[in-house]
């Protein structure tokens, strides 16, 4: 995270899993949520949300398919465009699961102010 890559490496991660749910149901295969990790410096570059929105539409994936799993780290920057973004996903359908919990500054007041889902 040192760099820029964790975002294109992230972006790429995220779009694999919705391509491969994509081959999946071309299949006839009962498509379940993928979980994907996220980087906490992702959601301070403007637009992961439209990224997240413009591969779902390009894979024909339903937004429930997808799921955000994000450390507390996320949440302990108290960033606004963090809680922006995650708002806006989790408004359009992907749901949002909290690791690491209980490993850093943990407070239950982030399970309150965040849409968390996991």
């Amino acid at each position: 995270e040192e760099s820029a890559l964790h975002v294109v490496i992230g972006d790429w991660v995220v779009e694999t899993a919705c391509r491969s749910m994509q081959d999946w149901k071309a299949t006839g295969a009962e498509l379940v949520p993928i979980s994907v990790n996220v980087s906490p410096k992702r959601f301070l570059i403007p637009g992961f949300e439209h990224h997240i929105e413009r591969m779902l539409s390009t894979y024909d994936l339903a937004p429930e398919l997808l799921e955000l799993e994000i450390t507390e780290a996320a949440l302990i920057m108290d960033d606004p465009m963090t809680s922006r973004t995650l708002e806006y996903v989790s408004r359009i359908g992907v749901r949002i699961a909290l690791d690491d919990f209980g490993k850093g500054y943990s407070s239950m007041v982030y399970l309150q102010r965040y849409p968390i889902d996991v």
